[in-house]
Parts: structure tokens; sequence; C-alpha cells
């Protein structure tokens, strides 16, 4: 029979002892029998991972830039506004959340402030100049009326 090549032990030699899994993934000072250490480290990388993934999906859609499947990812947006949305954006960019409120059927405040906090933005920008700047207007015309109107004597 030949002699195994140099280096390597013969067939019949006896295999190693089995690693355990997490024994590989782990530094070689990690000691498995302390008390749950090991699994704070585990919860903490698994609480981390949780609050990367929440937050990367919650990235804000340029209505603009994003795509039909894009904007049907934002609560309130269905495959129907999506494509009055993109119907409504090959006549130009929105320039501003007025002008995305009149071009888009079905998009007044209410709605508008609705898409702006599920994460739809305007050329980067979140619905509330606009409806700040309605109730300020709101304000004024009580004040000018009654300015206007004489009082009685």
């Amino acid at each position: 029979m030949n002699a195994p090549p140099a280096g390597r032990e013969a067939v019949n030699a006896p295999f190693p002892e089995p690693l355990n899994a997490s024994r590989r993934l782990l530094p070689a000072n990690c000691d498995l029998n302390k008390s749950g250490s090991l699994k704070i480290m585990l919860k903490k990388i698994l609480a981390v991972m949780a609050m990367l993934f929440a937050a990367a999906s919650f990235a804000a859609v340029d209505v603009n830039k994003g795509t039909a499947a894009d904007l049907d990812g934002i609560k309130g947006v269905g495959p129907a506004m999506s494509k009055r949305i993109l119907d409504a954006r090959k006549e130009g960019e929105f320039k501003d959340w007025p002008d995305f409120m009149q071009r888009v059927k079905g998009v007044k405040e209410k709605k508008a402030g609705k898409l702006s906090a599920e994460g739809l933005t305007v050329n980067g920008k979140t619905f509330g100049g606009t409806a700040g700047e309605a109730v300020a207007a709101k304000a004024e015309k009580p004040a000018k009326a009654a300015a206007a109107k004489p009082a009685k004597p």
C-alpha cells in the first residue's frame, strides 16, 4: 500500500471532535458560561439591526423622483393615485406642495398633510408651510371684515 502524501495523516485516523458552530463565530476570549453576557450582547446586536431596518423602511419618497412602486409604498397612496401623480409629473416636475395639490386630483390640504406625515416630499420639503399660511390668511379675513364694517350707533 502507498504511503499518504507528506503532511497528511492516514485515512483511518480519527476525525477531530466537531466544533460547536457558535464557538467558531465568537472571539477567542469570549466565554459562553459567563452569566448571560453573550445573550445580552446578541440582544443588543439584534436591537441595533431592528432599528436600522426601521429607519430604512421609513425613507422619504420625493414625488418628482419616486417610481410607481415607491409611491405605492406610502400609506394613503394606492395604484390609482400613483398613476395620477406620474401622469401629472409627465407635464413637468412639481415645484412645491401647492403645485402638487393643484395638479393631482384628490389631494387637498388634509390629504397632503397625511401623505407628508407618511414620508412623501415635494422637492425634499414636507408639507406644512402652505397649511400655516392658509390658516393665517383665514384668520386675517375676519379681522379685515370686522374693520371694514362700521359699528352701528
